[in-house]
Formats: C-alpha cells, structure tokens, sequence
C-alpha cells in the first residue's frame, strides 16, 4: 500500500508542479495531466486512498480520477463493463489454479538451498526459470484479482479505436500476453504497467527534458535509463539484490536499445534465429531480475548468480563493451549535403504505446 501511496503522491506532486509552469515549457503529456491550482485536502485524500487498487494498484493520476468522478471524457458513457470483467475474472482463474496446483511443487525456495547447487548446469537454468514464472503468476493472479474492480467500475475504459470496438486498456496492472512477447522493452511495459508508467513519465522523461535538440536527447538517454532503474531499486526497497538486479537491467536495456540501432547490420541471419535470439534472452534476462528480486540478500543472490558461473553480468556488460568499441549501434553523422552537416534523429526508442 506505501508503494502505491508512493506512486500517487510523486504523480501528484509532478501535476501540480505542471499547473505553476509555463504550457510553452510542457509536452503533449504534461499539458493533458497538469493540475492548475491546489486542489482542495478532500480531493487529493480522495486520490490517495480511492478504493479501487489501493493495495497493489493499479495506480492512476489525480485528473484521470477527477473525470471518472465526475463523469467527464472518455468517461462520459461508459458501456456495460461484463466483457471485461469476465476475460479479467478468466486470466485471474488461471493464474490462481496454476499457483495453487504448481507453485508449491515447484517452489523458487529451493533455489537457495545446497541440494540445487549439486545439480547440472542446465537443471539449474531451467528450474530458477520455470519457478520464478510461476512466482510472477502469483503476481499475476492477485494483481488480475484488483483489476476486476477497476473494470467492473469501468475505470479502465478507453473509448473505441478506429473500427468502433470498445478499449479497456486505460487502467491496468498487467497484460499476460507479455509471456508472448520476445521484445523486451515491450515484455517491460506490460508487467506493473502503471508503475512502468510513472518511471517513464516522472523519471525518465523529466531527465531527458523536452528539448528538440536530438544531439542533447542521446547525450541524456542513457542517463534517464540508470537514474530510471535508480528510482526503481529505490522504491522497491534497499535490498542489496535490488539494486544489482536493476544495474545489470540497466546494462540490457542500452544493449537492447544498440540492438534495435544496428539491426540492419543483421539482415543476413534468418528471421527465424533473431526471433528464437530475442525470445531466448528478453526471457532469461527478465527472469533473471526477476530471481534476484525473489532472493533479496545478497549472500544468497551471489550464490545463485555463481551457480549461473555470472553469465548474466558476463553478457550483459560484454554486449555493452561490445558495442561500445565497434562502434555498433551508435548515432552517427550523415555525410555532408550542400554544405550543411544532416543529423541522423534518434531512433533508439520504439513508439511508445497508448496506455490510457
């Protein structure tokens, strides 16, 4: 419930800075979730401890509430809410049969006791992967549990895209298709989504600035990476293994954002083997983390990172190096034109998607 509290009361913060600055100096975003002028204490106690999500979210800015309160926007007529309730109400079925039936057979503990470590590699690799899936289907199925009351109110309604269907994607904590996905910046942002989502706009954004400059955007991208995975650790906890797991995410997100930068240097490898490539480590590095967060101390993560002989870290930082002396992947100058030198923009970002 603090971490969440957390969340609201830094979004709220943001907003209301926003309201005191001048529009000219704010993008798009910031203009749409400004708060002009204090709101009263009732209202922002209203914010805080709204009943929907307030224990494991999904969280949510205060004028996204205030137009669900008072019936405003999207919100105007919101439909009947069963289709979602019931495919959310589905997921959290599955998710909680598959935690009870396999998780206490298959239970992440055993990663931390010397039995594990007497067996092979490859034994070793495969159970902390499979256990640690099924601990994030326990997160799943309890952060599904809190979705349905956010889509029975119909807070997570999102008008109708182009072909007159109705979203319900305004409001939410997790989407199970991410296990589906081998693209990891994507696979990031469907898991706490919100949370992902107040990282990128009360972080990552505000250090990268809304300059126009793409010369001064990349000299600030990869800092607003490592202070976004700072802000992380820190709000998760002062766990040593926090801090580690979110460095070593760090180091793989810039790899992965080099990858997308040099893919035309790969067009020679069958799509096939980029695809199994992407799969294979956007799942072994998010799971990683993941099982550097379940242990928690340190003595216990460095004893299972030895048993994985650190190849996480050995990968990770050699892509890095890697790219960083061939020169892969980096944002290069167009050869002059009439005279004048042709900046190549930015295109380490993927678009971002809708969420609300």
């Amino acid at each position: 419930a603090l971490m969440v509290i957390c969340i609201k009361t830094v979004s709220f913060a943001w907003n209301v800075s926003d309201g005191y600055c001048d529009p000219k100096d704010l993008n798009p975003d910031q203009l749409s979730r400004r708060v002009v002028g204090l709101p009263s204490l009732f209202d922002y106690y209203v914010y805080i401890y709204f009943f929907l999500g307030p224990l494991v979210g999904p969280t949510f800015d205060f004028l996204e509430l205030m137009d669900f309160i008072y019936k405003r926007g999207r919100y105007a007529n919101i439909p009947s809410t069963l289709q979602p309730v019931l495919k959310t109400a589905f997921f959290a079925a599955i998710f909680m049969t598959t935690t009870a039936v396999l998780l206490p057979r298959y239970n992440a503990t055993y990663i931390r006791t010397e039995e594990f470590e007497q067996h092979s590699f490859w034994f070793r690799l495969f159970y902390s992967n499979f256990s640690i899936n099924l601990v994030k289907y326990r997160y799943f199925a309890g952060w599904m549990l809190s979705q349905l009351s956010v889509d029975a109110s119909g807070f997570s309604y999102n008008g109708v895209d182009k072909d007159g269907k109705h979203l319900w994607n305004s409001i939410r904590t997790v989407e199970p298709t991410l296990e589906l996905i081998n693209d990891l910046k994507r696979k990031t942002d469907l898991w706490n989504i919100y949370t992902q989502v107040w990282l990128k706009r009360y972080c990552y954004d505000r250090v990268i600035g809304n300059s126009t400059n793409p010369k001064v955007r990349a000299a600030r991208l990869e800092i607003a990476t490592y202070a976004t995975m700072a802000l992380a650790a820190i709000w998760h906890g002062y766990y040593p293994m926090y801090f580690i797991a979110y460095f070593q995410f760090a180091i793989v997100t810039v790899d992965a954002k080099y990858v997308f930068k040099a893919r035309d240097s790969f067009k020679s490898v069958p799509g096939w083997a980029k695809w199994l490539f992407a799969a294979g480590m956007s799942n072994f590095y998010f799971n990683t983390s993941g099982i550097m967060f379940y242990l928690l101390d340190l003595q216990a993560g460095l004893k299972y990172l030895a048993s994985m002989y650190y190849i996480p870290f050995i990968t990770s930082i050699g892509g890095f190096l890697f790219f960083q002396i061939t020169g892969l992947g980096q944002t290069k100058k167009q050869p002059r034109t009439e005279g004048k030198t042709i900046e190549m923009s930015d295109k380490s970002q993927t678009p971002d998607k809708k969420l609300d």
